[in-house]
């Protein structure tokens, strides 16, 4: 969330690196992967680390990670919302495509790139939930009944 959203708030950062992947107003799932290096490296620096010889202890963590993420990834930017995601994802904290979709048509926004607790906690859940910590989840919930 933090890195996120300092590549949102900073001039230089945004038209560096977060430009790249905003190019995608109506994102599709390649958009989930159009990102600048710089972030790639900022994103994933910890799991690289993390895969060196002398941490072989964190492999059987690290690999199911990876392969989550990168499936999150793929639905976050996909363009659809399927109804059970949408519906049992918000109860775990973690980004729908239907939150994220938000972020993209307002930049300023919705910046959770796994969690969307933090938008919460920070008030960066956007104008669409102004009732409260969970009405966007009861959105969604009401949304995909």
């Amino acid at each position: 969330y933090v890195k996120h959203r300092t590549m949102h708030k900073s001039f230089f950062l945004y038209n560096l690196v977060q430009a790249t992947h905003h190019q995608f107003k109506s994102p599709t799932a390649f958009a989930g992967f159009a990102i600048h290096p710089i972030e790639t490296v900022w994103t994933f620096l910890f799991i690289f680390l993390w895969l060196l010889p002398s941490f072989p202890h964190f492999l059987p963590v690290v690999i199911p990670l990876v392969f989550a993420f990168g499936l999150l990834n793929v639905y976050l930017h996909c363009g659809y919302a399927f109804d059970c995601v949408e519906v049992v994802l918000p109860l775990l904290f973690v980004n729908t495509s239907s939150f994220h979709n938000r972020h993209h048509e307002k930049v300023s926004t919705h910046f959770g790139e796994i969690l969307s607790f933090w938008d919460y906690v920070f008030g960066t859940a956007g104008e669409t939930y102004k009732d409260g910590f969970f009405s966007g989840y009861s959105w969604n919930l009401q949304r995909y009944k």
